[in-house]
């Protein structure tokens, strides 16, 4: 979400597009940018739910769907329908037109070609999805998010027929390292929480904080619920919170029923001297020196 968003200009912060997943208010980014992250994750979102559908047809009607679920914030950008005029890539440092899509009456055509490619089982998965998403593009079948629906095509080709082992391979290191900083990040705040005489119940929701995560009254009741069984009535969650920004590790935001709290500077430098220590993954080795393919997911130090 963060990177292909990106592409198109939309600058989010990790701590926005988790926001935008939670269908939280954003930390930083602009409304528009927000409309944008969360379009890109209701069109992925479908498309991982169509990973197993044995009956699904990749045809015109479901890529415009998708994009109608990208640019529906911006009913000017016609989201759902193709575009009607002509369409050019200007170089911005010398307004020199460096490609001219095909006329608009030829798109439905070509995009009808371009999807029948898709249920070509012949070669390479990958050289499928990624002819997919560059004709998508040259095509240019939307007056905007094109690129972003090229990405989402691509992705629902590789989807209905496999995924590379690296991809899987460095999902798992990823989610390991995750699950290792996870377990830093409680210990941190726990330290915290002792060294300031704050309730224990407390970490969870700190533990949250850093990440970008709001809390609020109504969300540490059920962290503290959750992670100690504990279960707190509204007074006892307001002090503990303002215990929590007087001991310098949440800022308060907004007034009544509309406050909430965030992460201090002390408590997101404690996160960052944590994700500091994030390895660089290595590809998994995949083929030995005979060309045979083996498996051999040999893990970073």
């Amino acid at each position: 979400m963060q990177g292909s968003n990106s592409i198109e200009g939309y600058g989010a912060s990790l701590d926005d597009v988790i926001a935008a997943m939670d269908n939280e208010d954003a930390v930083d980014a602009a409304s528009e940018t927000v409309f944008a992250l969360q379009g890109y994750r209701d069109a992925m979102t479908y498309v991982l739910q169509l990973a197993d559908d044995a009956v699904l047809d990749i045809n015109e009607q479901l890529v415009k769907s998708l994009h109608f679920m990208m640019m529906k914030h911006d009913l000017s950008k016609r989201p759902g329908r193709y575009r009607l005029g002509s369409i050019f890539v200007v170089r911005e440092s010398d307004g020199l037109t460096v490609y001219e899509g095909p006329d608009a009456e030829l798109v439905p055509e070509l995009m009808n070609d371009l999807l029948e490619g898709t249920h070509d089982s012949d070669g390479s998965v990958l050289v499928r999805a990624a002819m997919s998403h560059l004709n998508l593009v040259m095509i240019h079948p939307f007056s905007d998010g094109n690129g972003r629906m090229g990405r989402c095509l691509q992705t629902l080709v590789l989807t209905r027929d496999r995924f590379c082992l690296n991809a899987h391979y460095q999902c798992a290191e990823t989610m390991l390292w995750r699950v290792q900083e996870a377990e830093e990040l409680w210990e941190a705040c726990t330290a915290l929480v002792v060294a300031r005489g704050l309730p224990e119940r407390s970490i969870g929701p700190l533990s949250d904080a850093p990440r970008g995560l709001r809390v609020r009254n109504a969300s540490y009741r059920l962290a503290a619920q959750e992670s100690f069984g504990t279960e707190i009535d509204v007074p006892t969650a307001s002090r503990d919170l303002r215990a929590c920004v007087t001991a310098g590790l949440l800022e308060a935001h907004g007034e009544t029923r509309g406050r909430f709290y965030l992460r201090s500077d002390e408590l997101q430098v404690a996160f960052r001297q944590i994700r500091a220590k994030k390895p660089t993954f290595e590809k998994a080795n995949l083929f030995g020196p005979d060309g045979q393919q083996r498996l051999d997911l040999t893990t970073a130090e």
